[in-house]
């Protein structure tokens, strides 16, 4: 285990407390938004507009407390038992331990700025179009005793305006989506044996360009070839890419939860599409196998042979 200074221990103490004071804040801002809704509802006097602000309020600021709650200070531990679990049911078949590595079918599915847009730019607009019916006569007997204020009103709507245009324009520009599944011939990847399989992409047909494939597990150097056009086989929804990569015997085997000693397996494949760069990247399992009697090492079965246990 590392040791850690004095001064590391004095610096993560003030970070997790700054963390902690700032969850608390924002879980006391969300639990008080809540309380005073639920006091408007019944005391009086009841107002819809602001009813639903303090109900949004007390969602959002109390949901992104517990958010950083979890991420901060529970996420290692509900991983650690998550992951025993798993361990005790799969131990000697370590490759079941995810879902997507059983099924053989690995997805890529790259993050969507335009849902994160979308959020903002119904959010701000939903609660700026309550507050301005809700407070419209507040709002412009302001104006009328000072035209400047109009100017922060108008910054506003122009805010919501500009990111509603901007969802809008995300959403209906065409592009080659970057969603790509990898289907494995055989579960794992061997070392000293195959990765093989396909990857099902949404590149259209009419692309004459070819693909960039690239298997890296660390430290090991990674491994690169290019797949031509002609090797590429067309579907309905796109192009369908083949892998074969040969893993030499020194190369070590996935290691993804050892914090010591991790070994992380990755395939990426990446390509010029219609003048943008298209890459789609894999989490996959390559493992080192205990190879059957009367066979040499890394032409066992992967799905039947048992991991070689590294001192």
């Amino acid at each position: 285990m590392k040791a850690v200074s004095f001064k590391e221990g004095c610096a993560a103490v003030v970070r997790n407390g700054f963390a902690l004071l700032l969850i608390l804040f924002l879980c006391m801002l969300g639990f008080m938004s809540l309380v005073s809704a639920v006091e408007s509802i019944y005391p009086g006097p009841f107002d819809p507009g602001g009813i639903i602000l303090k109900l949004i309020a007390g969602i959002a600021f109390g949901g992104i407390g517990l958010g950083f709650l979890y991420f901060i200070f529970l996420q290692e531990a509900v991983s650690g038992w998550w992951f025993r679990y798993r361990q005790a049911r799969y131990g000697d078949r370590p490759w079941l331990l995810r879902r997507a590595w059983r099924k053989g079918r690995i997805a890529y599915r790259p993050g969507n700025p335009a849902i994160i847009l979308w959020i903002f730019a119904l959010g701000w607009n939903s609660g700026l179009g309550m507050v301005l019916v809700g407070n419209r006569d507040l709002i412009l007997e302001a104006v009328r005793e000072n035209r400047l204020n109009a100017l922060g009103v108008a910054l506003f709507v122009l805010i919501g305006l500009g990111t509603l245009y901007g969802a809008l324009r995300m959403t209906f520009t065409k592009k080659v989506s970057g969603r790509a599944v990898f289907t494995m011939d055989a579960v794992p990847g061997v070392v000293g044996g195959k990765l093989k399989g396909w990857i099902r992409t949404r590149i259209p047909g009419r692309c004459a360009q070819p693909v960039t494939l690239k298997l890296s597990g660390s430290p090991s150097a990674p491994f690169e070839r290019k797949v031509a056009r002609g090797e590429m086989r067309e579907d309905p929804k796109g192009l369908t890419i083949p892998v074969d990569f040969d893993i030499p015997d020194s190369c070590e085997g996935t290691s993804e939860w050892d914090p010591g000693h991790k070994v992380v397996w990755t395939l990426e494949a990446s390509a010029r599409v219609d003048e943008k760069e298209w890459k789609a990247r894999f989490n996959v399992p390559v493992f080192k196998m205990a190879a059957p009697e009367g066979k040499p090492d890394g032409c066992g079965d992967a799905r039947s042979v048992n991991i070689v246990k590294s001192e």
